[in-house]
This record gives C-alpha cells, structure tokens and sequence, in this order.
C-alpha cells in the first residue's frame, strides 16, 4: 500500500459523493477530493509515483486557481 489512498465519505455538504485521497503516513489527514473515484485513483497513484516537479506543480496550483475563479463568477 502506498502513502496516499482514496477513501470515500459518504456524502459532501451538497450531498454528492465524494472521494478522497488521503496520507496514512500523517494522521489519515486528507489531500484532496473528487466527485469520482476514478479520479481520487488517477490522483493518489501519482503522488505515490513520488516527487512532483515544479512545473507540473505549478500547472496543477494554476488550474485549482481557474476553477476557483470560474466558481466565483457564476
């Protein structure tokens, strides 16, 4: 098993499922959340593929950024 996994909670705020991606190694504490489990998949066996580079770092921080402005404006 790796470090990071996916676990389900059963429903969001909204009440829509909801995935997440979580580090066993620290406290079970949660690093991110998708609407499939797919995705919560595709997620945690990236982060444990292991280091990110900067630049796909940064393209992932510009994208929540986006989707985080787009949300704002509707």
């Amino acid at each position: 098993m790796g470090k990071f996994v996916v676990t389900e909670r059963d429903r969001n705020v909204s009440g829509t499922a909801e995935y997440l991606v979580i580090n066993v190694e620290d406290k079970r504490r949660p690093v991110a959340s998708f609407a499939t489990r797919e995705d919560a998949q595709a997620h945690a066996e990236k982060l444990n593929a292991g280091p990110l580079d900067w630049d796909e770092q940064e393209q992932w921080q510009d994208d929540d950024d986006w989707d985080d402005d787009e949300a704002g404006s509707a």
